[in-house]
């Protein structure tokens, strides 16, 4: 019968998260299975089946098994069942209570389900002048509702809500995102920040359209993806120290002056992070805000620094904080994403050089310098070597991630690391 089988499927998936988390309770596996399952819809986004019926729904192994941020509550506090009905999997009579059929952020939904109106969400409480990353906090309370709503709140002050859903866009075209509140809000779009109205306030609207952000030794410039449109443009003024010695070396613009942008901007947490360097040393890296109308040389500007940032390497990002890989020196800095205020700096060690960008994965970044070296270390504000392996092979390319995987390019082979499958 079909509960025979499905008996047999969540056996086999409770072994692997109990070989993964040998620490669970019997409750909190079965809040683990609970709380990762995925509501049974058809074409039109309807339930398939009503509450506690056969049917409804399945039970989803990968994040059952390898999810990271799932709160470590138990299913059967006391046998309440309005307790129980509190949590979002047990909101499901209607169609525009259930989750998001997304879960890997890709924008394709598992199976083509139609996602209906609905709106899930975390509830935090806690002492912020900004919104928080949530990602470090274990929420007070989670549940579903039909709209952004406040009313679930257990307080009225110090508190957040962290809303998930998914927008239905139904022609092409360029739209427009409001966010209002008192207090802070930002608004995100597949991990991309659209609109930023954080901080202390009282009632503020802010708007966001999606931009197209070109950086280059000219400036940083936002085009419309519609039209191609020039939307805002913050220029890069090089101004040449006159008591600098002339510059060495073909197209060096020497302290002050031009200089060349290899790696690409990155947007976090409403600021634009861009760097420029050349062959001799000079460094310049900026941090401009990314909610911009026009010319905006003269304002966008949050802070800058001229020396110790990379060249060719792009940033990477992660909650508060900045991470680079230095090109010649392979130091490794992290810095506040705010201030630019160094956290920390450690030289990795070797003498090759690094021309590689680096990449994170789980709160992990991969560095691969010239000679074939990856350091891997942790992307926190304390350092933290966690491994060093030798190629032993020269690399140059930046690495590729796809499928739980890490691709590496060297000069004479392409270098594949993960579990076999």
């Amino acid at each position: 019968s079909g509960t025979s089988m499905a008996t047999g499927v969540a056996s086999g998936v409770v072994a692997l998260m109990l070989q993964a988390h040998p620490e669970l309770t019997p409750d909190e596996t079965k809040f683990r299975l609970m709380y990762t399952a995925q509501s049974n819809v058809t074409d039109q986004g309807e339930l398939t089946y009503a509450l506690f019926q056969q049917g409804s729904g399945r039970i989803w192994a990968p994040d059952a098994v390898l999810g990271q941020n799932i709160p470590p509550e138990k299913a059967n506090t006391a046998m309440n069942l309005q307790t129980e009905l509190q949590h979002p999997w047990a909101v499901s009579h209607e169609a525009e209570h259930i989750d998001v059929v997304d879960r890997d952020g890709d924008g394709v939904f598992n199976e083509q389900a139609v996602v209906p109106n609905g709106v899930k969400y975390q509830y935090y409480e806690g002492d912020w002048t900004s919104v928080p990353s949530f990602d470090n906090l274990l929420s007070t309370k989670i549940g579903a509702a039909t709209s952004f709503t406040l009313t679930a709140r257990l307080r009225d002050d110090r508190y957040a809500f962290r809303f998930t859903s998914c927008v239905f866009i139904p022609v092409d075209g360029v739209y427009t995102f409001y966010l209002n509140s008192v207090g802070g809000s930002r608004l995100s779009v597949q991990g991309h920040e659209v609109v930023n109205n954080d901080g202390l306030h009282g009632p503020q609207e802010r708007d966001g359209k999606t931009e197209v952000i070109v950086s280059s030794t000219a400036g940083i410039t936002a085009y419309d993806p519609k039209d191609g449109a020039a939307m805002w443009n913050w220029t890069w003024v090089w101004k040449a120290d006159p008591n600098a010695p002339a510059p060495k070396g073909k197209g060096k613009g020497g302290p002050g002056g031009p200089l060349r942008h290899v790696a690409g901007p990155i947007l976090h947490n409403g600021l634009i992070f861009a760097v420029s360097g050349d062959g001799g040393g000079d460094r310049h890296m900026v941090a401009i805000k990314a909610d911009n109308t026009g010319d905006v040389t003269d304002t966008a500007l949050v802070w800058e620094k001229k020396r110790g940032t990379s060249y060719v390497p792009m940033v990477l990002a992660r909650g508060e904080h900045l991470f680079w890989v230095t090109d010649k020196e392979n130091l490794a800095v992290c810095v506040d994403a705010k201030t630019g205020k160094e956290v920390w700096n450690v030289r990795l060690g070797g003498r090759a050089a690094v021309t590689a960008s680096p990449v994170m994965i789980d709160g992990k970044i991969y560095s691969v310098s010239e000679d074939g070296t990856v350091y891997v270390f942790a992307a926190e504000k304390e350092f933290d070597l966690l491994a060093k392996n030798e190629l032993k092979e020269a690399v140059y390319a930046s690495p590729a991630i796809a499928d739980g995987r890490l691709y590496i390019r060297g000069t004479s082979h392409l270098f594949c690391i993960g579990a076999k499958k």
